[in-house]
């Protein structure tokens, strides 16, 4: 009788630690399966946040607009930006396309941006918000023929431009384009047609002892226009309505200015 006790007690026991052994396994496996969720939501909320950045529709490499493409040529810090195909370029503002360009990790190298046009394309249409944003390596840029709008902050503070040519079929310059863009002297030479000059186009640009001659398309100068440069003639045609400040600190501007 005793011994059939104890053997139900052992029995009884082992009984228990596999139970015990089995309840262990089980937390475990839900632990780990906790732990998995955990880390698979991190990784997706990871790349939910670096998608604009970093990843790519397939054939979107180089892109920077639905029908433009870009490259690097050149070596060392003497390179050149060469945009290619047709329409308008990205805005770089937003999740949708990133806060910035593609090219924006090679910007102490950058020294010039040329657009190109080819025989198959009818060319590039619009610079984007803040394409080259602070860019304070790039001295020149050779804009295309097509160019009909320079977005806002395009060239904002980029402080080594010192070359810009403005094509005949440009009607607008955006908000701030040109900010700071000290490096621009001599005489502004804005289109014909050019029938948008948004507020903060050009402030803080120097112009030293350069002239500026409005063209007869444009009816309104917006605030802040020209703050800051160092004009010291402006020609304002068909003007009807300046902003606020748009010639504020313009110390060399000359003191029998003409408003129409």
């Amino acid at each position: 009788m005793g011994v059939r006790m104890d053997f139900q007690r052992e029995h009884q026991r082992v009984f228990e630690e596999r139970q015990l052994l089995h309840r262990r396994k089980r937390m475990q496996k839900r632990r780990f399966r906790r732990r998995l969720i955990g880390v698979s939501m991190l990784i997706l909320a990871l790349c939910i946040a670096l998608y604009p950045k970093y990843v790519k529709a397939a054939g979107d490499v180089n892109r920077c607009g639905p029908n433009l493409i870009w490259k690097l040529e050149g070596s060392g810090t003497e390179k050149t930006l060469k945009i290619s195909g047709s329409g308008k370029m990205y805005d770089y503002h937003s999740a949708a396309h990133g806060e910035e360009a593609p090219w924006k990790a090679e910007a102490e190298n950058i020294t010039s941006v040329i657009f190109e046009n080819t025989d198959e394309s009818p060319g590039i249409t619009t610079v984007g918000e803040r394409a080259f944003f602070q860019m304070r390596a790039l001295k020149k840029v050779r804009l295309p023929e097509t160019l009909t709008t320079l977005q806002a902050s395009c060239f904002d503070s980029c402080t080594s431009l010192s070359e810009i040519a403005f094509p005949a079929s440009l009607s607008e310059i955006g908000r701030f384009a040109f900010r700071d863009c000290t490096a621009l002297e001599g005489n502004l030479i804005l289109p014909d047609g050019l029938k948008t000059l948004s507020p903060g186009a050009f402030y803080g640009c120097k112009f030293i002892g350069g002239e500026v001659q409005i063209p007869s398309g444009i009816t309104e100068i917006g605030a802040l226009t020209f703050t800051g440069t160092k004009i010291q003639k402006i020609l304002l045609n068909k003007v009807e309505t300046i902003g606020n400040y748009a010639f504020f600190d313009c110390k060399e501007l000359a003191a029998d200015l003409t408003i129409p």
